[in-house]
């Protein structure tokens, strides 16, 4: 689509230079017959050869309009079909027209891309995919010629996948004239897939998918302090148990937990923890007063059940007794 709106947009370009293009210094001279040889077809790089055939002495205004734009060049006849070579280089529809006097002859070729100039490195969107064996993502092949000229719709690009589980899947996708395209269904095993794409006998550079666990399984919160005393000093820590999704794939460390700890005066604390080994670890600050603090913590959209941490009075420290001061005798049994 994107080529045929520029090969129209260079058509109506070449017809209004046709009329706006100024007279030359030089009258040209008019012919009673003009005739345009030319192959109806080359590859991007080649030549292409037009023949002009007029009377002796005619001078031929020869345009050359292709999806990008129009050249011109004045032909001189000396009673000889002349031979005019134009380097054939923007895949599309070439247009010639030859104008001299009264008479005008056209010619229409059609440009085909060259061979890929190399094998395309994949495109891949999303970069990672949820590995619960539905999520997926597209991979897309861009090839050209070393012209610039897209060269997907004409040699099939074969993309190998291999997944975290080292199961190994082969797309052939569907296609377009500037592009190929396949979806790549993720597996149940997280970790990173490596993708690469085989077009025309060459491999190209190898890329990654990264299939990520899926939210967590329910989970519980646990205490790990012991003493607890209700001191608003200590730090008491918690833990999740295992966080893991259905198929066993440890959430991935690094992620974020919300930890909220409700109070017995109804005040809430809210704080991030990482996930580290799979266990999301924090710790939840002292209530100030005996009595019961809440516990709850959020992964992925999964939130636990409320931990009940109680903490008790602190113990009194033992006030210190009164003890005479120690005397010391000297030796030698003086005062």
């Amino acid at each position: 689509m994107k080529h045929l709106v520029y090969m129209v947009a260079g058509i109506t370009v070449g017809f209004a230079v046709l009329l706006l293009a100024p007279a030359s210094g030089q009258t040209p001279v008019g012919t009673t017959h003009l005739d345009l040889e030319m192959a109806p077809a080359a590859t991007a790089g080649e030549v292409l050869e037009i023949v002009v055939t007029a009377d002796l002495g005619a001078v031929v205004d020869l345009y050359v309009i292709d999806s990008y734009g129009t050249s011109h060049q004045q032909v001189g006849v000396d009673g000889e079909p002349v031979l005019v070579e134009v380097p054939a280089t923007m895949a599309g529809r070439l247009d010639i027209i030859a104008i001299s006097g009264a008479q005008e002859a056209t010619a229409t070729a059609v440009v085909y891309p060259a061979n890929p100039r190399q094998a395309p490195a994949p495109m891949i969107g999303a970069r990672s995919i949820v590995a619960d064996g539905a999520d997926r993502a597209m991979v897309v092949v861009i090839s050209d010629d070393e012209f610039g000229n897209p060269t997907g719709g004409t040699m099939a690009a074969i993309v190998t996948v291999v997944h975290p589980d080292g199961t190994r899947a082969v797309h052939a996708g569907a296609a377009t004239a500037t592009l190929q395209w396949t979806w790549v269904p993720s597996v149940t095993t997280a970790g990173t897939a490596q993708v690469v794409v085989d077009q025309g006998g060459h491999r190209g550079a190898t890329r990654t998918l990264i299939e990520i666990p899926a939210e967590p399984e329910p989970f519980a919160v646990e205490p790990v302090t012991e003493l607890r005393p209700a001191d608003g000093l200590t730090l008491v820590e918690v833990a999740t148990t295992p966080l893991a999704d259905r198929f066993g794939n440890r959430v991935v460390d690094g992620t974020a937990a919300v930890v909220t700890a409700r109070y017995g005066d109804g005040a809430e604390s809210i704080q991030t923890a990482v996930v580290v080994g799979g266990v999301a670890r924090t710790l939840i600050e002292a209530a100030d007063q005996p009595g019961i603090v809440y516990v709850r913590i959020s992964v992925h959209g999964v939130t636990s059940s409320e931990l009940a941490l109680e903490f008790s009075a602190p113990l009194v420290p033992v006030e210190p007794s009164g003890v005479s001061p120690l005397r010391l005798v000297p030796l030698g049994g003086g005062q």
